[in-house]
């Protein structure tokens, strides 16, 4: 068992405890336990996989805190937790991770015995977040011919995708990972050294109970996906977030941000989904020309203190049924209006004709016609 390198073990009806030995397993890469019904915290022991580059335990009812240990894995660059019960802060030793993952791929580049099979390569897909391009534009690619190469690619530290160089476009294959840490109960600050974290090109911490202000750090990484929404952060938007040239999508909804809105995020040209929807406290003028105004006013509701450029419906008041009375009718609602003119005039010529139809058979001779009469006369 010390040489196994993939446990999967995902999509079954484990329950109970992880077991702390899997610590021992000093060879392992990847550890998938998700979708299961597993409870209890994740073990101290996980410390001491210094080569596992996939920790995937999503989908689970573990909960408690993420063990400080964890920073040991300087191999781990795809870390899941979403959908648990995990609480309290995150630690600040989180930031470690996957900081140095080139003796893994030192090992495997002198190992070419490493070869997918369906097993991996069903496991590959499930670990790519498909949602989110450009992880969706690699899993369209993920087939069963070209599975063994992307798989190899990894292993051996090449990257799928060209990432930005943090605060440039310049672009590398450089390996990139991902922090998915959604759909829990963490809370607290994120920890300052967040913007170490330069191998992570997805940050998803939404729907917790995380609080306080961003650190003005996450700017600094190279970043295409940023989710924060759901939870309870304050204070205003750090203007280095328009640093990130890369970034595709960008969510910061249902927060309780104030202050003024940072114009510079309007120098992300390749932000191509975005919402501020939802932090009624925040300040400022979207403007008119640029990234920011070719998203709809979707993005922007629930911010009533937010000016938008004309051509953006204001109504962010976040009231669907509630209409502006001197709004003027839309296209649609005069054509709906036409119909109903049309289809009430159609009812009232159809009675009609079938008004004069009744009356003409009123009046009409109720004698029988002469070709119902008796075929034979009869003698005198």
């Amino acid at each position: 068992m010390q040489s196994l390198k993939f446990l999967i073990l995902a999509y079954n009806q484990f329950t109970g405890n992880i077991p702390p030995e899997f610590g021992n397993l000093q060879s392992l890469q990847a550890l998938d336990l998700s979708f299961n019904g597993l409870t209890g915290s994740i073990p101290s022991s996980f410390g001491n996989l210094r080569s596992l580059l996939w920790l995937m335990l999503a989908n689970n009812s573990l909960s408690g805190e993420i063990p400080a240990e964890i920073g040991n894995c300087g191999s781990l660059l795809w870390l899941n937790l979403a959908n648990n019960q995990f609480s309290g802060k995150i630690p600040h030793q989180i930031t470690n991770i996957g900081k140095n993952a080139t003796p893994t791929f030192e090992l495997n580049k002198q190992n070419d015995g490493v070869v997918a099979g369906t097993g991996e390569c069903l496991a590959m897909k499930r670990w790519i977040p498909a949602d989110y391009p450009p992880f969706s534009f690699v899993y369209t690619l993920l087939t069963r011919k070209s599975c063994r190469s992307l798989w190899d690619q990894i292993l051996k530290g090449t990257g799928l995708f060209p990432m930005c160089v943090a605060g440039s476009m310049v672009r590398t294959f450089r390996i990139s990972g991902y922090l998915q840490l959604s759909g829990n109960q963490f809370s607290g600050e994120l920890p300052s050294q967040i913007g170490t974290m330069q191998n992570f090109t997805m940050l998803h911490l939404g729907v917790n109970a995380f609080n306080g202000k961003l650190p003005p750090g996450i700017g600094q990484m190279p970043l295409v996906v940023l989710n924060l929404t759901k939870n309870e952060f304050s204070g205003q938007i750090p203007i280095e977030f328009g640093d990130i040239e890369c970034l595709r999508n960008l969510d910061l909804s249902y927060n309780n941000f104030s202050g003024a809105f940072p114009t510079s995020l309007n120098d992300l040209t390749e932000l191509s989904k975005f919402n501020i929807s939802y932090n009624p406290y925040i300040t400022g003028v979207i403007p008119s020309t640029g990234q920011l105004a070719t998203f709809e006013k979707e993005s922007y509701l629930g911010d009533p203190l937010l000016r938008l450029p004309p051509f953006i419906d204001n109504s962010t008041d976040g009231f669907p049924g509630k209409k502006d009375p001197n709004e003027k009718p839309k296209r649609h609602e005069k054509m709906a209006a036409a119909l109903v003119f049309l289809a009430l005039t159609l009812v009232f010529l159809v009675c009609g004709i079938v008004s004069l139809v009744i009356c003409i058979m009123v009046k009409a001779p109720t004698d029988s016609p002469g070709y119902l009469l008796t075929r034979y006369k009869v003698s005198a």
